[in-house]
């Protein structure tokens, strides 16, 4: 009791059975048809690990690939027990930051000469499905990304995107995708962050009044 549970771990990431079998043992029966999307998808991360291995050094790769895709084992042991140390390990944990991230390039991006508003929503929305597809639909990853898509619906019809509303969206489509995770502190954590940044923004604005109105930026 208490300690961590294992067989609860590989449930949530739908592994129920384990076995031990012998290289020699296995026999290809047949092929299943790939996904042409996702082939694409994780061609393209395959590509941008490859860039940045080629463009810096081990560490640095390494690191640069945690923030940005979550892949924390080309970390370096050493910086690894830095990081827990100082508190700041959760800086490779893809979340809503990333996601933000990604956002802006699109809106950018959107922004080029001929770009309309709608592009832009097209092009975030694309953008944020693939990000999310990148990084293997994480529970944070994956409740910000469906909360952008919300606001950008909003944007769509020219209506006031409810902060409170994409949460509970998010909350509901993960939880009938996924109802384990609901046992995995990843999801709940990532709830509980997102709502207390909603619910504080407005107090934290009142406090922050004081200050130049370059803030908000």
């Amino acid at each position: 009791p208490g300690e961590f549970d294992y067989r609860a771990y590989l449930a949530r990431r739908g592994v129920f059975t384990r076995m031990s079998v012998e290289p020699a043992d296995v026999r290809l029966l047949g092929h299943r048809p790939k996904n042409l999307i996702l082939e694409w998808v994780y061609g393209v991360k395959t590509r941008a690990l490859a860039v940045i291995e080629s463009a810096l050094p081990a560490r640095e790769a390494g690191t640069l690939a945690a923030v940005l895709f979550g892949d924390q084992e080309r970390l370096d042991e050493e910086d690894v027990e830095v990081y827990r140390t100082l508190g700041t390990y959760h800086v490779f944990a893809v979340s809503g930051q990333q996601v933000g991230f990604v956002l802006f390039l699109a809106l950018v991006l959107a922004r080029l000469p001929g770009g309309a508003p709608a592009l832009q929503l097209a092009l975030g929305g694309l953008l944020i499905l693939f990000y999310m597809v990148l990084t293997g639909f994480t529970p944070s990853v994956t409740r910000a990304g469906i909360m952008t898509l919300v606001g950008l619906g909003a944007m769509v019809r020219e209506e006031e995107a409810d902060p409170y509303t994409a949460l509970a969206a998010a909350t509901l489509v993960i939880l009938l995708w996924r109802p384990y995770e609901l046992l995995g502190p990843g999801l709940l954590l990532s709830l509980a962050a997102a709502w207390g940044i909603i619910y504080l923004n407005p107090t934290l604005e009142a406090m922050a009044s004081v200050l130049p109105p370059w803030r908000k930026y």
